[in-house]
């Protein structure tokens, strides 16, 4: 089995690095840390090539609006992996505001220090860049739950993520919007989040729309926590769009969606596949009736798999300090919680199957494996090849295959 990158005093001389932050640019102090971590990467030796387990280092910044979610997917992956013959996976979780001040800090914290041999990365993609920041200089794999597509644009070729692109995501929106109204083209306004998270959904979103006859009119900004949705939503309502895209965090999403609906907005309302979860049925009540979201169509069709990790799911019991969402057994697994545990069940297969040889040699990964979310693949870029089925959610919680169409009996 490989080793985990560590040497003493790594960490250390990382610090001290930083502690002359009087006379260096904070910037400089950053990239020096991460030149002295690829050193050290290097310093592998017989002595310390055997472990007795795998490490994989969950980076999950408390801002994190899912944090809880993802966590607990991650865990209940562990403990399928764990069931398995082979090498047994720990999970080292960390994602607290370092002295560097940034998502950066614990990524190398996780990846040095703490010898983990991947690494897990939630779905903002700020944090995911960081960590694929350090996993450019020391070749330890990551798996992310980011969207974005500039993720495997990022020129780290180690490195896949579980989750579907948003413009994947838009594009089977828009041809289910198209099915349901009869229109050849579409106008929708983009509801998105504040700065870098929602320029990169905008350009996403745009992106899927040049290739789908759509006009995004308006992409407006919502600030998390914002309740002065008045104003906001009158240039949206003025637009007379087809549809509303709801591109945001499950409870600020259902937030929106009560709003545009109490506004008088009567067309369609969608979002990405991350609101299928409890959190937006609880924010948006009844107004989450009709809402479209994408999803792998293995999300709602039965299997041992997925029968196994909906028991777990809403059997087991919570994590110290964390209120995860568990959907009652009638209901689609919640998606988030789904793509952490695939995501455990993609780095475990590698780093099982790397054995002695370096794990960053077994990207591209080209052999596929059966997750909760459907068949785990990647193309050479590390995106998830994945077909996707869009729900119409009610507000009991059950959902309707909308697109595409069910074959007839």
């Amino acid at each position: 089995m490989r080793s985990n990158r560590s040497a003493p005093g790594g960490l250390a001389a990382i610090c001290s690095c930083h502690a002359n932050a009087g006379r260096l640019p904070r910037w400089l102090g950053i990239v020096a840390a991460v030149g002295l971590l690829a050193v050290l990467s290097q310093g592998e030796t017989p002595e310390t090539s055997q472990a007795a387990s795998f490490k994989i280092g969950l980076l999950l910044p408390p801002t994190e609006a899912d944090a809880g979610d993802i966590r607990r997917g991650a865990e209940l992956g562990v403990a399928a992996v764990n069931r398995q013959p082979g090498a047994r996976v720990e999970l080292i979780v960390r994602g607290q505001a370092g002295q560097w001040g940034s998502d950066g800090n614990e990524a190398v914290v996780l990846a040095l220090d703490d010898g983990a041999d991947a690494l897990l990365a939630p779905s903002s993609g700020a944090t995911v860049h960081q960590a694929l920041q350090v996993a450019g200089r020391t070749r330890v794999p990551v798996v992310s739950l980011c969207p974005d597509t500039s993720v495997t644009r990022a020129g780290v070729p180690w490195t896949v993520r579980v989750a579907s692109r948003t413009d994947d995501e838009a594009a089977a929106l828009f041809a289910a919007i198209k099915q349901a109204t009869g229109k050849t083209s579409l106008s929708v306004v983009a509801l998105v989040p504040p700065e870098r998270a929602g320029r990169e959904a905008g350009k996403d979103l745009q992106h899927a729309a040049r290739g789908a006859n759509v006009e995004v009119v308006q992409t407006i900004s919502v600030a998390p926590g914002d309740t002065h949705f008045t104003p906001l939503l009158q240039p949206a309502l003025a637009a007379r769009p087809d549809a509303i895209l709801l591109w945001l965090d499950a409870p600020e999403a259902g937030r929106l969606a009560r709003a545009v609906r109490a506004a008088g907005f009567a067309g369609r309302l969608a979002g990405p596949g991350g609101l299928c979860c409890p959190a937006f049925f609880r924010a948006g009540g009844g107004s989450v009736e009709g809402v479209l979201i994408p999803v792998p169509p293995a999300i709602t069709s039965p299997g041992e798999m997925r029968e196994r990790f909906q028991k777990d799911l809403v059997e087991g019991s919570p994590l110290a300090g964390e209120t995860a969402s568990r959907p009652p057994a009638n209901q689609p697994p919640n998606l988030t919680v789904a793509l952490a545990f695939d995501a455990v069940l993609v780095l475990a297969d590698v780093l099982r199957h790397a054995e002695s040889r370096p794990v960053f040699r077994e990207f591209p990964l080209t052999r596929s494996l059966s997750g909760v979310t459907g068949e785990l693949l990647f193309d050479r870029e590390g995106n998830r090849r994945v077909s996707l089925q869009v729900l119409e959610l009610r507000a009991n919680g059950s959902v309707t295959v909308v697109w595409p169409q069910p074959a007839a009996p």
